[in-house]
């Protein structure tokens, strides 16, 4: 099974996920059509899937958060700060750190924050 690399394992992993809440709405939409007769257009069940999928996302990651807070009191560790960034995402730390990939070494960018 050498086709199952981290990275393989991790789109699969991240394809489930997402395509968990979608297959609930479909099941949802057919047993309302089907049983209740009760229509839901698709657009609808689109903008729905569209603004459900970013809502289960930042619950998840509120609840991972918590995990490894609570994770790290039992073990009497620390959890390190997150790093200040001026875009979302901290894509402006990421396109430095292509930057200086293709010009420098990679993790030059990160000696100014070295204490």
């Amino acid at each position: 099974m050498a086709f199952l690399t981290p990275g393989v394992i991790f789109l699969a992993r991240s394809a489930v996920s997402l395509l968990f809440p979608c297959s609930i709405m479909l099941a949802v939409r057919y047993i309302l059509s089907h049983h209740f007769n009760i229509y839901i257009p698709t657009r609808v069940l689109v903008a729905t899937t569209v603004v459900v999928l970013p809502i289960i996302a930042y619950i998840r990651y509120g609840l991972v958060q918590m995990h490894q807070r609570r994770r790290a009191a039992v073990l009497g560790a620390r959890i390190a700060s997150p790093l200040a960034s001026k875009w979302p995402a901290n894509l402006d730390h990421l396109a430095a750190l292509v930057k200086s990939a293709e010009g420098g070494y990679p993790g030059e960018v990160h000696l100014p924050f070295q204490r």
